[in-house]
């Protein structure tokens, strides 16, 4: 399976949806829970609401959501749906409400109180339209998403992460980009250029965070890459050298 998307809290992490691409391109629906204290396989947590692949994802320590994606039936719609889950249980997820716009290849962040869903391809594949939309939620809560404001520029397939006071978006497709954008997570407003990736563009990568530092790891050009960038949260400015990934 792959597109999926996954939350955590600092004991469990959810993996949900994704594509499988055997026998013929289907999304999915399953669940998986991973205890991070231990190694070993994961076990069924539950089933999203709706199959979907190229969603986004964003936490509280207490709740997870995912948001958006497409579905494979029919013709790779895009979808508006948000889920929840109580990180703490298992069972299906549940309904949160609806993105302001259907999209795909939608990029999540949070801290405890708002999930923020950012930039992302509306329509069908492969009439797809790249967008500048950021929504926002609170987690705590239930209800469709309210506008945040807008990406500097339009685009999916981008890796983000925050803190508790800032979001960070990098990258993008179609088109590969290297610009980083910020946002402000308790107010609403465009997001503001931070800077550039380390003398690339990319699409498809990763974004994780510890609340110091945002790391943008891997991604994808005209081929895989391995490079893993790092900037500061607190400070604006082109993203600095952290190392490579084992491989490509």
């Amino acid at each position: 399976v792959g597109a999926s998307a996954g939350v955590s809290n600092s004991t469990r992490m959810v993996n949900a949806g994704g594509d499988n691409p055997s026998p013929t391109l289907a999304s999915v629906n399953v669940m998986d829970l991973i205890i991070i204290a231990t190694a070993g396989n994961g076990s069924d947590f539950g089933d999203l609401s709706v199959a979907r692949a190229t969603h986004g994802a964003a936490a509280s320590p207490t709740r997870g959501l995912f948001a958006g994606g497409w579905t494979a039936v029919p013709a790779y719609t895009s979808s508006d749906t948000i889920d929840f889950v109580t990180i703490a249980t298992t069972g299906n997820a549940q309904d949160f409400g609806n993105l302001t716009t259907g999209r795909r290849s939608v990029s999540g962040g949070s801290n405890q109180t708002r999930a923020i869903f950012m930039g992302g391809k509306s329509g069908s594949n492969p009439s797809s339209t790249k967008t500048n939309i950021i929504d926002f939620v609170t987690i705590a809560s239930t209800g469709n998403a309210l506008d945040f404001g807008n990406l500097t520029l339009k685009r999916g397939e981008t890796a983000s992460c925050s803190n508790l006071t800032r979001g960070i978006t990098a990258g993008g497709a179609p088109g590969s980009f290297s610009a980083i954008d910020f946002i402000t997570m308790a107010s609403e407003g465009n997001a503001i250029r931070f800077g550039d990736l380390t003398g690339r563009t990319t699409s498809l990568a990763a974004g994780v965070s510890n609340g110091t530092r945002g790391v943008i790891a891997g991604g994808y050009t005209s081929s895989s890459s391995n490079a893993i960038d790092f900037v500061l949260f607190s400070s604006t400015g082109n993203a600095q050298d952290f190392g490579d990934l084992t491989v490509p």
